[in-house]
């Protein structure tokens, strides 16, 4: 019995350690928080890539303004765990001061694991694990 309860624990634990699984949540929550903040500010939210596992948030009036206007935001700022990649980073997302998106964006968080994980930005605002 005791061996049986301790192969179920070992077996649940090991989902907790899943890069791309983990990041993926944590990028649909920074997503949902960055949206909050343009609705909040009645601003537009520009986010970008940084590097290959980060990403900066800028706000403007607008997601037409040039990229020039947009003013940092560094409480914005995001990081990927450890063990987690951005795919691609050619992209940007622009969320509308209304909490609309200006596109829909798919990216793919890689894991050191070999696992990945495709998080979906709608044009309405919400978040989806594909």
């Amino acid at each position: 019995l005791a061996s049986i309860m301790m192969g179920t624990a070992v077996a649940n634990l090991k989902g907790l350690n899943n890069p791309s699984l983990s990041a993926a949540a944590m990028y649909r929550s920074y997503l949902k928080e960055v949206r909050a903040k343009a609705i909040a500010r009645t601003a537009a939210y520009m986010v970008v890539p940084n590097s290959s596992d980060g990403l900066t948030a800028s706000f403007s009036d607008r997601c037409s303004d040039s990229f020039v206007s947009f003013v940092g935001d560094p409480k914005l700022d995001f990081q990927l765990p450890s063990g987690a990649s951005f795919l691609n980073t050619s992209w940007t997302i622009c969320i509308t001061s209304r909490g609309l998106a200006s596109n829909t964006v798919t990216v793919t968080i890689l894991g050191n694991d070999g696992d990945s994980k495709q998080v979906e930005l709608m044009l309405g605002g919400a978040t989806r694990e594909l």
